[in-house]
């Protein structure tokens, strides 16, 4: 008896662990996914930076219409793509040109 139960323990096993019936479906998952939904390169304009006018930290770049460092690039150009192409994904390759306060002149200091 103890020889039949270890049999059909090792057959259901076997049967369990022998084949992966969703190796082929999620292959042909991956095969039909989408690459990018857009590749294209775009210059914010006076209307893209109004649109974070209600956004908390970015009223200087809403009313001078350029950023004055990278923190707030990295933080509000994803803010400005989601509001005006709503439909990309993290797959979209979007290449943004802004444009850039450095400050004045005499604010720049060259330590030698």
């Amino acid at each position: 008896m103890k020889l039949f139960n270890k049999l059909y323990l090792f057959l259901f096993v076997a049967l369990a662990f022998a084949c992966d019936p969703y190796e082929e479906t999620f292959q042909e998952i991956e095969e039909s996914t989408p690459g990018p939904i857009a590749n294209i390169e775009i210059t914010l304009n006076d209307d893209d930076y109004a649109l974070l006018e209600e956004v908390e930290g970015a009223e200087s770049v809403a009313q001078y219409g350029n950023f004055d460092n990278e923190e707030d690039v990295r933080e509000f150009i994803p803010m400005i793509l989601s509001q005006k192409y709503p439909l990309f994904d993290n797959k979209s390759l979007v290449t943004v040109n802004y444009d850039f306060y450095r400050g004045r002149a005499d604010e720049v200091e060259t330590v030698y």
